[in-house]
C-alpha cells in the first residue's frame, strides 16, 4: 500500500514537470520541416602538386686559352741558344805553359826544402846540447838558453810559412797569366762560332761529343802561351808574363 502510494506521488510529479516543460518548434507546428544540423564537411587537403624538377643551370666549360701564335722567324733566331762546354780543369792540367810553371815552382821548393831541412838539423843539434848542458848551468843560465833556442824555432817556423807563402803567390802570379789567355780564346771562339752558352765540364752530367771545345781550346792556348816565366819567390820582382817565343 505504501508502495503503491508512492508511485502515485512519482507520477503525478512527472506529469507536473511535463506539463510545464516548453514546447519546442516541432510541437508548435508539426508539419514544419525539420531541420537537421548537418556536419560540415572538413575543407578537403589541398592537394600537392607533383614537383617538377627544375632543370639545373648547365655550367659553360671554361674557356681553353688559345695556343699561342708562333713567333716569327726573325724572332726564333734571336731566342735560339748554341752551346758549347769546356772542360777547364783539363785545360790548367795539360796547357803547355801550365805544366811549365810547375816545373818552375817544384825547383823552387826542392831548394826551399833543402834550406829548411839544414835549419832543421840545426835546431836537432841545439835541442840535444842544450839537454846535455841542463846538468852543468844554472837555472838562470838554463833559462836564458833555452829562450834562445824558443826564439829560433819560432823563426825557423816563419821562414818555413814565409816561404810557403812565397811559393803560393808566385804559382798564382804565374796561373794568372794563363787563365787570362785563356779568357780571351773563349770569348773569341764564342764570337766566331756565336756561342750563346759555354757550360763548364765539371758542372754538367752527360754531354754530347760535338759540344765540346776543349781540344780546340787547348790548341790555340798552347800556341798563344807555350810557357810563362815565373818571379822568383820571396823577391820583389817583375810580375809573370808570358815568356818570348823562340825564333823559327
Amino acid at each position: 500500500m505504501k508502495a503503491l502510494t508512492a508511485l502515485i506521488a512519482v507520477t503525478a510529479c512527472l506529469g507536473v514537470a511535463v506539463l510545464a516543460a516548453p514546447l519546442t518548434a516541432q510541437e508548435k507546428n508539426p508539419e514544419a520541416p525539420v531541420l537537421q544540423a548537418q556536419a560540415q564537411p572538413a575543407p578537403a587537403p589541398p592537394t600537392q602538386q607533383p614537383r617538377t624538377q627544375q632543370p639545373r643551370p648547365q655550367t659553360q666549360p671554361a674557356a681553353q686559352p688559345k695556343p699561342a701564335a708562333p713567333a716569327p722567324a726573325e724572332d726564333a733566331e734571336k731566342i735560339l741558344v748554341k752551346i758549347a762546354v769546356l772542360d777547364v780543369d783539363t785545360i790548367r792540367r795539360d796547357a803547355a805553359a801550365a805544366k811549365d810553371i810547375r816545373d818552375q815552382i817544384n825547383k823552387y821548393r826542392v831548394s826551399f826544402q833543402t834550406a829548411i831541412q839544414k835549419e832543421e838539423d840545426e835546431l836537432r843539434n841545439a835541442n840535444q846540447e842544450l839537454t846535455r848542458q841542463r846538468t852543468i848551468l844554472s837555472p838562470e843560465a838554463f833559462a836564458a838558453e833555452r829562450k834562445k833556442f824558443e826564439d829560433r824555432l819560432v823563426d825557423v817556423q816563419r821562414m818555413v810559412q814565409k816561404r810557403k807563402d812565397d811559393l803560393d803567390k808566385s804559382y798564382n802570379d804565374a796561373m794568372r797569366v794563363v787563365n787570362d789567355a785563356l779568357n780571351d780564346i773563349v770569348v773569341e771562339l764564342a764570337n766566331q762560332e756565336s756561342l750563346t752558352l759555354i757550360l763548364r765540364r765539371d758542372q754538367t752530367v752527360l754531354v754530347a761529343k760535338a759540344l765540346e771545345i776543349t781540344p780546340i781550346v787547348l790548341e790555340r792556348l798552347n800556341t798563344k802561351v807555350p810557357r810563362v816565366k815565373i818571379s822568383e819567390p820571396g823577391k820583389d820582382a817583375a810580375p809573370a808574363k808570358p815568356a818570348a817565343k823562340p825564333a823559327k
